[in-house]
């Protein structure tokens, strides 16, 4: 699914022709092969949101899931192999919902953990903030296919974890015995091999340095900012939702 090949060549197909696109769809779901298209569905929205940051994964599930759904019918038999798959469907939908809600709540607790920190954890907390991004994609798709209309759970966890990061960017970061090692004064050899004093930086300057230039803090940052516009993406639709049932 890194390779986005299948992805693209449904793209393509839909940007060629919606009634081509439909085809394809109708013709898969009716086919043992709808067990594995929803398996790739599956493994996207629940265990490799990060593939999401794919800008072909995105538009996939972007263009087609909706398309699905619109094929559902008032009243269906069990026996319909599509109504089956739209059925499994939602369900997904809300079990992502969850999932991404969850994961947006630990990942942003988990970086505040690596912030307070003066370690070397950018591979880490780089995986992190590419977790967010996924898991709100993620929810981007889930809202963009209409399953529900009530959106207070989701702006209120999202409301939480901004506020929690936005407090512990306050808090002053925690120098550990490594990092205090090695800001001790330390000894270096000039180019005649003599000896040299290197001056010790007081913890002012360190904490200063680190505030300004650690790259955990930028990730984090940007993090802060992608819950924030989704946020206010939230809050404008349903605004505008209220506006015209008024």
């Amino acid at each position: 699914m890194h390779f986005q090949l299948f992805a693209k060549l449904c793209l393509e197909i839909s940007n060629q022709s919606k009634s081509c696109a439909q085809t394809l769809i109708h013709d898969l779901l009716q086919t043992s092969s709808s067990y594995y298209f929803h398996h790739f569905i599956e493994i996207v929205l629940i265990d490799e949101r990060i593939s999401l940051y794919q800008i072909d994964n995105y538009l996939f599930l972007h263009t087609y899931l909706p398309m699905i759904l619109t094929m559902k019918k008032p009243s269906s038999t069990t026996n319909d192999s599509t109504q089956v798959f739209i059925q499994r469907l939602e369900q997904l939908l809300n079990k992502t919902c969850e999932h991404c809600l969850q994961s947006i709540y630990n990942e942003s607790q988990t970086n505040l953990d690596w912030l307070q920190s003066y370690k070397k954890l950018s591979k880490s907390i780089n995986y992190s903030h590419m977790q967010i991004i996924g898991d709100i994609k993620a929810l981007e798709l889930y809202l963009h296919c209409q399953i529900i209309n009530d959106k207070t759970k989701i702006q209120t966890i999202i409301e939480q974890s901004i506020r929690f990061i936005e407090q512990h960017l306050q808090l002053p970061l925690l120098i550990d015995e490594e990092q205090q090692q090695e800001s001790e004064s330390t000894t270096i050899v000039d180019d005649e091999n003599n000896p040299i004093k290197k001056r010790r930086l007081d913890d002012s300057n360190i904490t200063i340095d680190i505030t300004n230039n650690d790259p955990k803090r930028k990730a984090i940052l940007d993090a802060l900012q992608i819950l924030q516009t989704f946020l206010t993406n939230i809050n404008t639709v349903t605004n505008e939702s209220t506006t015209i049932e008024e």
